[in-house]
């Protein structure tokens, strides 16, 4: 069974943000990295998001093909 369309609009809007965060989030470990801060805790966390957000938009194309 194939989720509704409004909650498709839903995910996709919030892998759109996920994305724009993930982007941002890059960006201050970069400043971090450059600076000599050590980052390898926020290098882990920044995978395990990408991997969630990679998973999560898998899941919606599915789910959109279902719609469809």
């Amino acid at each position: 069974m194939a989720l509704p369309r409004e909650v498709l609009e839903s995910i996709a809007a919030d892998i759109a943000e996920a994305e724009k965060g993930i982007i941002e989030l890059k960006d201050i470990v970069g400043d971090m990295r450059l600076s000599g801060m050590d980052t390898a805790k926020e290098d882990d966390r920044l995978d395990k998001l990408e991997d969630r957000l990679r998973s999560l938009k898998i899941f919606y194309e599915r789910q959109k093909t279902k719609t469809i």
